[in-house]
């Protein structure tokens, strides 16, 4: 809570993606800005504890942060079997569908994934054009652009 605080008079910005549930409460509780989870997705659709339960986002999303998918096949799907791309996008859908759009984005974890990422992605390609391609296939120009970056760019403008 100390460390919030001194955070909160810096004018930091938290990340919530490796916090246990009971600090990511008492983080949205304490904090003074927005909070963000740079590479999380949705326990709902994959339940495990890196991902956020739909109280979380809600709260996090209410409060004016956003959400960035996480790319690492573990959390993507609990079925080894689905986790390939379009399993990643369920979450970006599930997160459309129940949170809007505003608060959604790619998050990568690029050094976290330890080369784990869904099986259908060619590593000799930008990973972000790829997600990009698919994106345009499959959404609306203003989904693209909000997930692409729009909603990280506006997120910078409004908190730093």
């Amino acid at each position: 809570k100390e460390i919030v605080k001194l955070g909160n008079e810096l004018g930091m910005i938290f990340d919530v993606s490796h916090i246990s549930d009971k600090g990511f409460w008492d983080l949205i509780e304490l904090a003074k800005k927005p909070v963000i989870a740079t590479h999380s997705n949705f326990r709902a659709v994959s339940n495990h504890s890196r991902n956020l339960t739909d109280d979380m986002a809600k709260a996090l999303i209410d409060k004016g942060g956003v959400i960035g998918l996480n790319l690492y096949r573990a959390i993507i799907n609990e079925d080894k079997e689905k986790r390939d791309i379009p399993d990643f996008f369920k979450h970006l859908d599930y997160c459309l569908e129940n949170f809007g759009e505003n608060g959604i984005g790619f998050g990568g974890d690029i050094d976290g994934t330890s080369g784990h990422y869904p099986r259908d992605f060619d590593l000799s390609r930008s990973i972000h054009d790829q997600l990009v391609e698919f994106l345009q296939k499959h959404y609306s120009e203003s989904i693209v652009e909000k997930v692409a970056g729009g909603n990280y760019l506006n997120f910078l403008k409004n908190n730093l």
